[in-house]
């Protein structure tokens, strides 16, 4: 699945850098698992990661976990399996070795959204893609969540690296402003509005 960008991402330049290859580092592996509160940015910054790879040569999967797939066994994966299998085993080692064929066939970034509503199956599909050689992966996951195990594995048996993604900061939401209204916005009234829109999160949060 081909990622279309929109809007440039802004304000989140520091943690873009660290998570795709740049074209001259094509070769090396991109593997992080995003973990944020809601409405934090995370699928925002893994697709803006997404399209990055493509644009330095590289192909993409998206994969998406939802609360009406985590009933089923492998929900998230349900379009790569087509036929439904009566061995879920079966299942899942067939689409691990699917990806694992489309590494061996050229250079591969796997997207997987909202972990923490894959079921059993699904998260343990992606462990066993983090574990084999030459996988990359981008994993986006709410922050306390209660996720399979298997995804909180993928950083803590060190297969993935876990980056903290916080809200932006005031000088980032000024960016931002200026970036939309394509002109400077004075201090004071960048930071209001960051302190508004704090709020508003807070609020939206608690709900």
């Amino acid at each position: 699945m081909t990622v279309i960008s929109g809007d440039p991402l802004t304000g989140r330049e520091d943690e873009l850098d660290v998570i795709p290859p740049r074209a001259q580092q094509i070769r090396q592996f991109c593997r992080v698992v995003i973990v944020g509160a809601a409405g934090v940015g995370k699928t925002r910054l893994a697709r803006e990661a997404l399209i990055r790879a493509e644009a330095a040569g590289a192909r993409s999967n998206w994969i998406v976990g939802t609360e009406s797939a985590r009933a089923l066994p492998l929900g998230a994966f349900s379009a790569s399996l087509g036929n439904l299998m009566s061995d879920p085993m079966l299942g899942v080692r067939r689409v691990v070795d699917s990806f694992v064929a489309q590494q061996r066939r050229g250079r591969v970034l796997i997207g997987v959204d909202d972990a923490h509503l894959l079921d059993g199956l699904s998260a343990h599909v992606v462990h066993q893609l983090a574990q084999s050689p030459g996988a990359r992966l981008v994993v986006t996951l709410r922050a306390n969540s209660g996720e399979p195990d298997a995804v909180t594995a993928l950083w803590k048996d060190g297969h993935l690296a876990r980056l903290n993604l916080h809200p932006l900061t005031a000088a980032a939401t000024r960016r931002v402003i200026e970036a939309e209204l394509g002109g400077p916005v004075d201090a004071q009234s960048a930071r209001r509005f960051w302190k508004l829109t704090g709020e508003t999160r807070c609020l939206w949060d608690s709900f």
